[in-house]
């Protein structure tokens, strides 16, 4: 399951889903090169994503970094009553100077019940932070 990243102005990006659940940003540079990133989506036991139907950048600095949204739709198989039509929703920022990787992926919207942090969750990189 695959989706475009859209409104990327450094590029072209795509959302790529594979099960087991593995996702992955490919980035193609205005260079040519393409860059395959992994993203983290923490799924807690059996709760499963459906299909992946959107990614959206929402905020981008070329050569710096990207920071977009990605939707996946619930899975009402595993999850019941919880099964949410706008599905769940990750934020996730990509720093987009080498080794281009992930520094912050945080579940955004979600219709778990009874969600509870896990642990080393979220995940971020304190080299961004520039105070």
């Amino acid at each position: 399951m695959s989706v475009p990243l859209t409104r990327l102005h450094a590029g072209r990006g795509t959302v790529h889903y594979f099960h087991p659940p593995n996702v992955v940003l490919d980035l193609r540079l205005a260079s040519g090169d393409v860059n395959r990133i992994p993203l983290t989506h923490e799924e807690i036991g059996q709760q499963r994503r459906g299909d992946i139907w959107d990614a959206t950048v929402l905020a981008e600095d070329p050569g710096h970094f990207v920071i977009f949204t990605d939707r996946f739709s619930s899975n009402p198989n595993i999850q019941g009553q919880c099964g949410a039509s706008d599905g769940e929703e990750y934020l996730h920022i990509v720093r987009l100077t080498a080794p281009m990787r992930e520094t912050l992926s945080l579940n955004i919207d979600s219709c778990y019940r009874s969600l509870n942090p896990v642990q080393g969750y979220p995940k971020y990189d304190l080299s961004l932070i520039h105070i």
